[in-house]
């Protein structure tokens, strides 16, 4: 069951996307889209293009 999500970026966000956003007009909207998924499926939903979603304080060890 997928819950209510509301999703407020950082001014960074915007920021950082900027000088993709004229070669990639929809990556933002997509990112955003990504995470609502991942975030209303409560993380079932892992995105191919997301990586690891966990404390990052050292390299996964296999």
């Amino acid at each position: 069951m997928h819950m209510s999500v509301q999703i407020d970026t950082h001014p960074l966000f915007d920021q950082a996307l900027s000088d993709l956003s004229e070669r990639y007009p929809s990556l933002r909207q997509d990112i955003l889209n990504s995470f609502y998924a991942y975030v209303s499926s409560e993380t079932a939903d892992l995105p191919e293009t997301f990586g690891r979603d966990s404390i990052f304080n050292e390299p996964y060890l296999f």
